[in-house]
């Protein structure tokens, strides 16, 4: 399938944080330089009082200086309740 539209993604590097200005969602934080590559990593886990369940997330972001390439991967799990132990959705 070929799209011929792209949306253009604005991040901000601040405070060793990496943020989407556009929804004010943090991808990352404690951004560090290894090897030319700018580095962040969050874990977070996240309620939701509608569906009785709390997400466990790990995201983590790359930015290459040199040809501003950036990966971005999200995990997440679902777990029952309010804890993240237990039994996953």
């Amino acid at each position: 399938m070929k799209h011929d539209t792209f949306e253009a993604l604005q991040l901000r590097l601040k405070d060793q944080a990496i943020v989407n200005t556009e929804v004010n969602v943090v991808y990352g934080k404690g951004c560090r330089l290894e090897e030319g590559k700018i580095w962040c990593e969050l874990n977070e886990a996240l309620y939701n009082p509608e569906f009785d369940t709390t997400e466990n997330r790990h995201l983590w972001v790359s930015l290459v200086r040199e040809t501003g390439e950036l990966k971005l991967s999200i995990e997440t799990w679902t777990f029952n309740g309010k804890t993240t132990t237990g039994k996953r959705c």
